[in-house]
């Protein structure tokens, strides 16, 4: 992570805690329920976790500043290996992470919320992210976390749901037709290959965990586990094939209290 990127950062993290600290998380939405999709690595579904109308108030928040999706030094490739593609990601996004955003009720609201469901403290919530992705756009296959980038926890949470397409993928988790072990690919000289064929684990005929985009649902999963980025955590975004699909990512990521 850039030194002054982390330093935005924690002054954002730090600005908005104090200020969620005099503005308490008075929602009364009730606890959404919970379903395990996969053990190891651990991926959780919340069903309902936002209502309706907080998933259409954070699209309107957004939406008049949002910019097309920049690949930075927040998403990593799942290796080291030098020969791997750059990652593809197509979408509009927009980083709550001005003053003023601190100050906003509903991210207030939200963020409290998704760290109360993550288990983590706010201390270390990175800023909201929201993004849009329109008909075509996808995301290719990446990790949360990296040595330098320790995220300890991602929940995402659709805010749409009229879409084909746009399912959260997840390709080392599956009963058949699963990605190789990371490891093995890039000993073989595979990997760069294989991360740019991506998109053939969004068809029906591999058996891996799928995610479709549901309204108000959330995903949580844990991209560095045991000091180390987990690599079976690897996911993308499949391509949206009709309608548009909203996202909204919190991450929690170690040293952001600290600032290092």
């Amino acid at each position: 992570m850039r030194p002054c990127r982390l330093a935005l950062l924690v002054l954002y993290v730090l600005y908005a805690s104090a200020a969620e600290d005099q503005c308490p998380n008075t929602s009364s939405a009730p606890e959404p329920e919970a379903e395990e999709l996969s053990a190891n690595p651990r991926v959780v579904r919340f069903t309902k976790l936002l209502t309706n109308d907080e998933c259409d108030q954070l699209i309107d928040l957004g939406t008049p500043r949002l910019q097309r999706s920049e690949m930075g030094s927040f998403e990593h490739a799942p290796t080291s290996d030098a020969d791997a593609p750059a990652i593809q990601r197509t979408s509009s996004s927009i980083l709550f992470d001005r003053h003023t955003d601190a100050d906003e009720p509903l991210l207030h609201h939200l963020r409290a919320r998704l760290a109360h469901l993550a288990g983590q403290p706010l201390s270390l919530a990175e800023p909201l992210q929201l993004t849009r992705y329109s008909p075509g756009d996808f995301y290719g296959l990446h990790l949360d976390a990296s040595d330098e980038v320790p995220r300890v926890a991602t929940v995402l949470v659709y805010l749409s749901d009229d879409v084909e397409g746009g399912e959260t993928c997840f390709p080392r988790i599956g009963t058949a037709g699963r990605m190789r072990p990371l490891a093995k690919l890039a000993a073989a000289g595979m990997l760069a290959s294989e991360l740019a064929k991506g998109s053939q684990y969004c068809e029906s005929d591999r058996a891996v965990l799928r995610v479709s985009p549901r309204k108000g649902d959330g995903l949580l999963f844990f991209p560095f586990v045991d000091g180390a980025p987990d690599h079976d955590a690897v996911h993308g975004g499949c391509a949206v094939r009709r309608g548009v699909k909203w996202v909204a990512q919190l991450w929690f990521t170690l040293g952001l209290d600290a600032g290092g």
